[in-house]
């Protein structure tokens, strides 16, 4: 655990888990004060509740001191995004805190900006891996020291249909540029583009970003681009439980429709 020594009187949650690492951070407005990071995606699920339980009693900290709660909402990890949107709202019932989502490539823009210091006017574009031949995409523009916005819309495509979007001296970073590293390589020998393919969001960036969110008094809804793979196969897994598929479809559409039965 990386830790500051003093504690303050009320705290700020954030969590991430957009991509391959778990992030669990305590922040005081806009100071970072503690973290823990784990690269354990397929755990994720069984240690952020014990984790966070964890640094909440070494710290001797209760649910109730926490002032707010900011959260990656997308896009990313399926199992991610839904870990910590739950892992929030339910905080939020117990704590009445309000919440905001962070995006997770804005995130990563922070990240870059911090590590990079990146002058004002300078177009970065973040490129995340989807799935297979899929990419997360968005430009940016600084325009101001810490400060960005964005001038394209957040996009899934395929990587070969977002060369012709990059231009001449852009910045990219982002965890597609290490899953095709030639296609990119290639496209900034051409372009006189700058890569930073290792970039990852680190705790201040997070702090960052919190302190720039925008938070609100209810639940936080999932960032959700590329299609969801259990989706797309939901037909053939159905029809190994015994299960037609167009009555797997029905129940599905039944079940993400229908009305909640408690209004907590």
């Amino acid at each position: 655990m990386k830790q500051n020594t003093v504690l303050p009187k009320g705290l700020d949650l954030l969590l991430n888990a957009s991509e391959d690492a778990l992030q669990v951070v305590f922040a005081d407005d806009g100071r970072f004060l503690c973290g823990e990071e784990w690269h354990l995606p397929h755990m994720a699920t069984e240690m952020l509740a014990p984790a966070l339980e964890s640094l909440l009693h070494r710290l001797q900290i209760q649910v109730s001191s926490l002032r707010r709660i900011a959260c990656a909402h997308g896009p990313g990890s399926f199992t991610g995004i839904r870990l910590v949107l739950t892992t929030a709202m339910v905080l939020r019932r117990i704590g009445h805190m309000p919440l905001a989502p962070l995006q997770g490539l804005e995130l990563l823009g922070y990240e870059l900006c911090l590590s990079h210091r990146l002058s004002t006017g300078t177009l970065f574009w973040v490129i995340t891996h989807a799935r297979r031949d899929l990419v997360h995409a968005q430009a940016f523009r600084v325009v101001a020291p810490l400060r960005f916005q964005p001038i394209s819309p957040l996009s899934l495509l395929a990587p070969s249909a977002l060369l012709p979007k990059l231009s001449a001296n852009d910045v990219l970073c982002g965890s597609a540029l290490s899953r095709y590293p030639q296609l990119f390589e290639r496209e900034a020998q051409e372009k006189n583009q700058r890569l930073v393919p290792d970039v990852r969001v680190g705790f201040d960036a997070l702090v960052l970003a919190g302190s720039l969110a925008e938070y609100q008094d209810h639940d936080l809804e999932p960032l959700y681009i590329r299609p969801c793979d259990a989706l797309d196969n939901l037909e053939r897994l159905a029809a190994r439980q015994g299960i037609p598929g167009e009555e797997a479809l029905s129940r599905y559409s039944h079940m993400v429709n229908r009305i909640p039965e408690s209004s907590i």
